[in-house]
């Protein structure tokens, strides 16, 4: 995934389910499972709808570069 410039906005609570947002899960690192941190709302376009990107098993990933190298190298040398 490239990097994204992110904004966030207040969301009304009497706001109807909007159509066009993809509910992302951003984890800490690539290993996914247990560095889950929250759903980012994502606003998509008609022509890629959230569909698409469920399908796809799109996620964010907010590891720093070479971060996660360590953190796999250090569970290796426990084995």
């Amino acid at each position: 995934m490239p990097v994204c410039l992110l904004r966030s906005l207040p969301i009304k609570a009497e706001a109807v389910e909007d159509k066009t947002i993809y509910k992302c899960p951003v984890y800490r690192t690539e290993l996914r499972g247990n560095g889950f941190i929250f759903i980012a709302h994502l606003k998509t376009s008609a022509k890629n709808p959230p569909r698409k990107w469920i399908l796809g098993g799109v996620g964010c990933i907010l590891d720093v570069e070479g971060v996660s190298d360590e953190v796999k190298k250090s569970g290796e040398d426990k084995k």
